[in-house]
């Protein structure tokens, strides 16, 4: 009777493994919908309400992004333990958990390769993975520009990419950050274009990326309503100015644009330079500037000669 009662619970096991569907087995590796980071900083969870995804960017392109919250990381170890995983696995006793992860450099994690994230301030930071060298990067809440940008509804608003208008510094340390800007004559109704200098770009979570520190051309911390305009009479080459000591801008106009059906002359006093943004003052142009506009005097000088000689034959 004794034998009977020890060998039930094996005879009971074996019945249940029997007519139990076989759904995985111990060691088997399933890939999960898509790539995700955990670590302590989410009680190490990859799947399930607390995982944090990263979606592909395209179809095919093996990129994979995302941006979540973290808070400052007021610990005394190396900060927050993160991995990017890429399937589960089956351990049988001991439940699914991750299989194939990685660190943040791309190496493989598990068996004490571990990676870190100490940041420094509380916001949203944007994770990117990279399928193909499995390396992870991380960009903080906000990024500054390497030299500011002049933006506004004159260039659709970009801060980036090929109609971004970067301002380059004039010299080593000056501080003084300038460029040269075609500009039509404002013909619309309001105050002129929008203008306003950034610094840098800020993760806005699902809205993107925009607009971070930027300032009015009058020197003022701009967004959330307040901004500045800047309306030219006439239609040429500006010059931008922008001195990040005071974060005030200039815009002054250095050649008048002169009309295709007629000769060139020379530019009216009253124009040249006479158009600057509102409450600014002109600054001092750059050698471009200067090149630009002594050649168009040049060649004014040029053509009154030339119509003084046939006057004289």
């Amino acid at each position: 009777m004794k034998n009977l009662l020890r060998i039930l619970p094996i005879v009971a096991a074996l019945l249940f493994i029997s007519i139990t569907p076989v759904c995985a087995a111990e060691g088997d590796e399933v890939p999960l919908e898509s790539p995700v980071i955990y670590g302590d900083f989410n009680n190490w969870a990859i799947e399930g309400e607390d995982a944090k995804p990263l979606a592909e960017t395209e179809p095919g392109s093996g990129i994979f992004k995302a941006s979540y919250h973290f808070d400052a990381y007021t610990g005394t170890g190396e900060g927050y333990y993160v991995f990017v995983c890429i399937t589960k696995k089956d351990y049988g006793q001991y439940g699914w958990g991750a299989g194939e992860q990685y660190t943040l450099s791309g190496e493989p994690a598990a068996m004490g390769s571990a990676s870190f994230f100490k940041p420094e301030v509380s916001g949203l930071y944007e994770f990117t993975y990279d399928s193909k060298t499995h390396v992870t990067t991380i960009l903080p809440p906000e990024v500054f520009f390497e030299t500011p940008v002049l933006y506004g509804d004159f260039n659709n608003w970009a801060i980036e990419g090929e109609d971004a208008i970067l301002l380059t510094e004039t010299g080593d340390g000056t501080g003084i950050y300038q460029a040269i800007v075609p500009f039509e004559a404002y013909t619309g109704e309001g105050d002129g274009y929008t203008a306003i200098v950034c610094l840098s770009k800020k993760n806005y979570g699902q809205y993107g990326w925009g607009a971070g520190t930027q300032y009015t051309l009058s020197g003022e911390a701009a967004g959330f309503g307040s901004k500045s305009s800047f309306k030219p009479t006439v239609s040429g080459n500006y010059l931008v100015s922008y001195d990040s000591s005071t974060n005030t801008t200039t815009i002054t106009l250095i050649q008048e644009e002169t009309p295709a059906e007629t000769d060139a002359e020379t530019p009216d006093a009253a124009n040249t330079g006479a158009d600057t943004a509102a409450d600014t003052k002109s600054p001092d142009t750059s050698d471009s500037g200067v090149m630009i506009y002594v050649a168009g005097v040049a060649l004014s000088a040029a053509a009154i000669a030339m119509n003084t000689r046939k006057l004289k034959k």
